[in-house]
């Protein structure tokens, strides 16, 4: 991984550093260090991602160009034969994709490290979300078993007797 996002770097712990008054102690000193060598690792990370994307950035380009070519050619009447190469529009999708989301995680790096909060609300999130799709699927599964059984039910019963078994058919999955 490329950053420790476990803990919010408190800019007082940097400005503290040079504010010792008779010198810093060696907790202070370790503390200050760990915090500008995340600083300076952020800066570092930010920095690559950055290339990274002006990298990303220039191939897809390039690809765009190569595209637009090979379609002009496709266009002109066959006097030579086509060179038979790599689908290019999934290759600049799969590029433009790296690029954006380098992007995005070069933003969410720039905004700062996660807090506690902000970990526990998207840990809620998707627990919450977890929660809803679980629902989502048990009431699905309870909707399929029931016209299975339905189905069954008619095939086998009539009259009022089909009518007992599918009233007790939706109470039971009522109940469930």
């Amino acid at each position: 991984m490329f950053m420790d996002m476990t803990r919010a770097i408190d800019p007082a712990e940097i400005a503290s550093c040079d504010a010792a008054p008779n010198g810093p102690s060696p907790e202070r000193m370790e503390g200050c260090a760990r915090a500008s060598e995340r600083s300076e690792r952020t800066e570092r990370h930010l920095r690559m991602l950055q290339r990274l994307a002006e990298i990303g950035m220039e191939l897809a380009e390039a690809v765009g160009r190569q595209a637009l070519e090979q379609a002009k050619a496709a266009s002109e009447p066959a006097g030579t034969p086509q060179k038979a190469g790599p689908d290019l529009g999934l290759v600049f999708t799969r590029l433009s994709r790296a690029v954006r989301q380098t992007v995005a995680l070069e933003a969410r790096i720039a905004e700062g490290p996660l807090t506690p909060r902000a970990v526990s609300a998207a840990l809620d999130r998707q627990a919450e979300r977890a929660t809803l799709a679980e629902a989502d699927r048990r009431h699905r599964r309870k909707a399929q078993v029931g016209r299975i059984v339905k189905q069954a039910i008619n095939a086998e019963l009539t009259g009022i007797k089909a009518y007992q078994r599918e009233r007790e058919l939706r109470e039971r999955l009522e109940d469930e």
